[in-house]
């Protein structure tokens, strides 16, 4: 009742209104919140101009208010939770040493630690992601703007020359780690894979041995190049 009688017969002032017999302020009283008896109930929210709602700088995420730019359960977005190891920050899940980003509700983390093929992929799945799996000249865009540079991604032939594989996306797999689903899309710079053996003038010396080029990193400019998997560098993880 705005600007009605409280107890004792006197007048709310103005702005208020008697709500049981007590002048409130029904702009911002969570009991009384634009009429008496509307109650702000849990979740953080707030009576603010009359109406139940988060503060600021919080979203409602089914009665909720949560923040989503340090939140690991609604990190960016309502429902768009952390996996694994990764933490919320500025809305972004990520983990300390590597940079995070997000594409089409994936989570990408782009590590700066030089590992090889293998360790690298072991590394992403400590976090609960993968080496990314690309799928589409959108995607390779944005890994081009997102990693500035070259990163290990998920191909490889290592199982069966020639046959190119993305790193299998079972987390709880322990064999055939290496053998996915076969690549479609593809983004190869001019020439490659080439498979160099690295063999100096093609031939052995006494104790040399040839490594083929078997596993798959971008170049600079997205493009993918086959390389040793035993080289060291950047590497780039991704949710599935």
């Amino acid at each position: 009742n705005p600007g009605g009688s409280a107890a004792g017969g006197g007048v709310c002032e103005a702005g208020l209104g008697a709500c049981g017999g007590v002048c409130v302020d029904l702009a911002s009283d969570r009991q009384n919140c634009g009429a008496c008896g509307e109650t702000c109930s849990g979740g953080g929210r707030l009576c603010l101009e009359g109406a139940c709602q988060c503060p600021p700088g919080t979203t409602d995420c089914d009665g909720l208010c949560v923040d989503l730019t340090g939140s690991a359960a609604h990190c960016g977005a309502c429902g768009r939770a952390c996996g694994g190891a990764l933490l919320c920050t500025s809305g972004v899940c990520a983990v300390d040493g590597c940079g995070g980003g997000r594409f089409q509700d994936h989570d990408y983390l782009v590590c700066s630690g030089s590992l090889n093929h293998a360790a690298a992929r072991d590394r992403c799945r400590e976090f609960g992601l993968n080496l990314a799996t690309v799928d589409s000249a959108e995607e390779v865009q944005f890994i081009t703007d997102f990693t500035g540079g070259e990163v290990w991604i998920g191909l490889n032939d290592r199982n069966a020359e020639g046959t190119y594989r993305w790193v299998n996306t079972d987390l709880t797999a322990t064999s055939a780690l290496n053998n996915g689903e076969l690549v479609s899309f593809q983004n190869w710079e001019a020439g490659e894979p080439n498979n160099d053996d690295h063999c100096s003038g093609g031939f052995l010396s006494i104790g040399q041995t040839c490594n083929d080029e078997d596993c798959i990193h971008t170049r600079i400019d997205g493009t993918w190049n086959d390389a040793v998997c035993g080289n060291s560098m950047a590497y780039l993880c991704e949710s599935q």
